[in-house]
C-alpha cells in the first residue's frame, strides 16, 4: 500500500494537535475543579499518550486488514489463472493428441466437456466448403476448354452434368452436345480429367457421361470409351492434366 509522505505528516500532525487540544480542554476542565498543577499536568500527557496510541492502533488494523483483502484477492486471482491454464493446458494437449493421432491414424479419446456437435459442424462446413471449391474449380475448367467449341447453352448443359457427376448424380441429358472442332480424344481427355480430379469415382461413370453428353461418343461403347481415355495424353486439343487447378 502506497502513501504520499506530506499526506502521512498532514495526519500525523493533526492527531497530535487534536490531542493536544483535547488534553487541554481536560487540563482546563480540571483545573477549574480545583485539581493541582501536577495531577493536570499528567492527565495532559496521558490524553496525549492515548490519541497517539488509538490512532496507531487504527493505522496497524487499517494496514492489516488491508493485507488480507490483497491475500484474499491474490488468492483468488491465482485461483482464476490456474483454472484458466489448466483448461489452457487441457486444450493443447488435446490439439497436440489429435495431431499426432491423425498421423498415425489412432482413434482419437475425446473428453466428456467437448462439445462433440460443434466439432462435427464444423467439420461437415469444412467438407462442404472443401467440396464446392474443387466443384468451382471442375466447372472453370470446363467452360475455359469448351466455350470455344458449343453454344453457350450446350456449355450450360455441360456444367450441369458436371455437377451431378461431382455429387454422384444420374446423369440424364434429353439432348446431346455437339462439338465443332474437337475430336473424340479430346473429349476422352475431358472425362479422364474430371475423373481425375473427382477420384475415387469409378471410370464407367466418366464413361457412361461422355457418351450421353456427346453426339460423337453416342455410337461408342462404355468399355470402348473407359479403354481410350488416356490415349496419346499429349495430342490434341484437351491434353491430359493431372491437376485443374493448374
Amino acid at each position: 500500500m502506497k502513501h504520499n509522505y506530506q499526506d502521512i505528516i498532514i495526519q500525523n500532525v493533526s492527531v497530535v494537535i487534536g490531542s493536544a487540544i483535547t488534553g487541554l480542554v481536560i487540563r482546563f476542565v480540571m483545573l477549574e475543579k480545583g485539581a493541582d498543577q501536577f495531577t493536570a499536568n499528567s492527565i495532559f500527557w496521558i490524553v496525549i499518550l492515548i490519541g497517539l496510541v488509538f490512532y496507531t492502533s487504527l493505522v496497524l488494523l487499517g494496514v492489516s486488514l488491508f493485507e488480507l483483502y490483497k491475500q484474499l484477492r491474490n488468492k483468488k486471482n491465482s485461483k482464476k489463472l490456474n483454472n484458466y491454464t489448466e483448461a489452457n493446458e487441457k486444450v493443447v494437449q488435446i490439439d497436440n493428441t489429435a495431431k499426432i493421432n491423425s498421423a498415425e491414424n489412432v482413434e482419437i479419446l475425446v473428453e466428456n466437456n467437448i462439445d462433440t456437435n460443434a466439432i462435427r459442424t464444423f467439420q461437415h462446413q469444412k467438407k462442404v466448403q472443401q467440396e464446392n471449391e474443387k466443384l468451382q474449380i471442375a466447372l472453370h475448367y470446363t467452360r475455359n476448354h469448351f466455350a470455344l467449341y458449343v453454344s453457350d447453352e450446350d456449355l450450360g448443359l455441360l456444367c450441369n452434368t458436371v455437377i451431378s457427376y461431382s455429387k454422384k448424380e444420374e446423369i440424364s441429358n434429353s439432348k446431346l452436345i455437339e462439338t465443332a472442332g474437337l475430336s473424340n480424344l479430346d473429349l476422352y481427355h475431358f472425362g479422364w480429367n474430371i475423373w481425375n480430379h473427382f477420384r475415387p469415382i469409378k471410370q464407367e461413370e466418366i464413361s457412361k457421361l461422355l457418351k450421353t453428353v456427346f453426339v460423337s461418343l453416342d455410337d461408342i461403347d462404355l468399355d470402348s470409351i473407359k479403354s481410350h481415355l488416356k490415349d496419346e495424353p499429349k495430342k490434341g486439343i484437351i491434353t491430359i492434366q493431372e491437376n485443374l487447378a493448374d
